[in-house]
């Protein structure tokens, strides 16, 4: 049974009165030859003139039949056999900020793919099978956002669905939802974004005290087009009329509009430095750590010691600047470390580019037989900032 997924396309199909248009205007009466006998015309010329026409006609057949085809094409057509019992051809997956507003906007989707056997699932890497009527109750009620990875639930897909299955999935274009690198998947995914095409978004990413009076906001704006992050200080003794700030069980939180409200991080980001005395790296990054907790505001408690020896707590930043191997014990919340491999000497130059109009050279003294840089890091330390 052939069964369309957005059977609304099929009004591109009355494009076809557009070639149909042209081939009428086109056509023009032939001018007429006086001559005095037709008995000496050859019959090749009528039959010719047969062909020509036709020619145009199987061209403006060709010409309706290609509009018609791109309008199948748009409407998603599908072949759906007839089988015994409920048949599951594909997920419907929303994010917890779907509401009633973006149901409607996506309603005659939604319902298309209902009719075609698509089923409603949970936003969780469970995938347990919701109803319409719960599915339409959650959306239409107050919930509290889930910060669910939207990468995690890629991957959980691939692991749940051994095949090529079609999933629709409705979510927004928030950043603090794609956290990490984007997975590979073998699943037909088809997203659908809740914003329209001239609205926009004003969230908060992330939230941080920069002193007794002031929290550091980073607010992402979001809309059809692009996604960015804009980095502002609010003050919390008087707050702009938009930002909300509240207290709970001794926690601070920030909200914006009618948005859940974020909480404030008031946490020290703890760096511990491990390197040989005798060598200057320590110096250059002690100093690069101290110039971005001044320039940010992230306040950071830097440690440096030529070993391990005596750490107890675990630091959030762990740089390996030692020649000795990294302890297998080692923990921490992100580890930079030497790239391994035999250092060699490169007295050559790199040129800066960001201020490649001067021509501002940097010396590069060392780099590994691979011909890669020299350090090597898991994660860009202030990427929040």
């Amino acid at each position: 049974m052939l069964q369309f997924l957005q059977p609304q396309w099929f009004w591109a199909a009355a494009a076809v009165i557009i070639p149909i248009a042209i081939h009428f205007w086109n056509t023009s009466s032939g001018k007429v030859l006086k001559i005095g006998s037709i008995a000496f015309i050859p019959d090749s010329v009528r039959k010719s003139s047969r062909r020509i026409r036709f020619a145009e006609l199987l061209l403006l057949l060709l010409r309706c039949l290609f509009i018609v085809l791109i309008a199948l094409f748009l409407a998603e057509a599908q072949w759906n056999r007839k089988k015994n019992g409920p048949v599951e051809l594909g997920w419907i997956l929303s994010s917890p900020q779907f509401g009633e507003q973006d149901y409607s906007q996506h309603k005659t989707l939604i319902d298309s793919l209902e009719k075609n056997g698509y089923v409603f699932r949970s936003w969780d890497t469970g995938f347990s099978t919701v109803s319409k009527k719960e599915w339409l109750e959650k959306i239409s009620s107050d919930q509290s956002e889930n910060n669910l990875n939207t990468w995690d639930l890629v991957r959980a897909l691939d692991r749940k669905i051994n095949s090529v299955f079609p999933v629709y999935i409705f979510c927004d274009t928030r950043l603090s939802g794609y956290r990490g690198i984007k997975p590979f998947t073998s699943q037909s995914l088809h997203w659908q974004f809740l914003q329209g095409s001239n609205s926009t978004l004003s969230y908060i990413e992330t939230a941080r005290i920069a002193d007794e009076d002031s929290v550091l906001v980073a607010l992402g704006v979001t809309g059809p087009g692009n996604s960015t992050i804009k980095r502002n200080r609010i003050s919390l003794l008087n707050p702009p009329a938009n930002f909300k700030t509240e207290r709970k069980n001794d926690s601070l939180f920030i909200s914006l509009d009618n948005e859940s409200p974020v909480e404030i991080d008031t946490s020290v980001k703890k760096i511990l430095i491990v390197s040989d005395p005798s060598k200057p790296d320590a110096d250059y990054l002690l100093s690069a750590l101290q110039a971005l907790s001044n320039s940010t505001g992230i306040p950071m408690q830097i440690e440096r010691k030529p070993d391990l020896e005596g750490v107890t707590n675990q630091p959030d930043w762990l740089f390996w600047l030692s020649s000795k191997e990294i302890p297998v014990a080692a923990r921490a919340g992100n580890i930079f470390s030497y790239r391994p491999g035999k250092v060699i000497t490169s007295l050559t130059n790199m040129l800066n580019k960001k201020v490649a109009a001067n021509e501002t050279e940097i010396k590069l003294f060392k780099r590994n037989e691979t011909g890669k840089d020299s350090i090597t890091e898991d994660r860009a330390i202030g990427t929040e900032w």
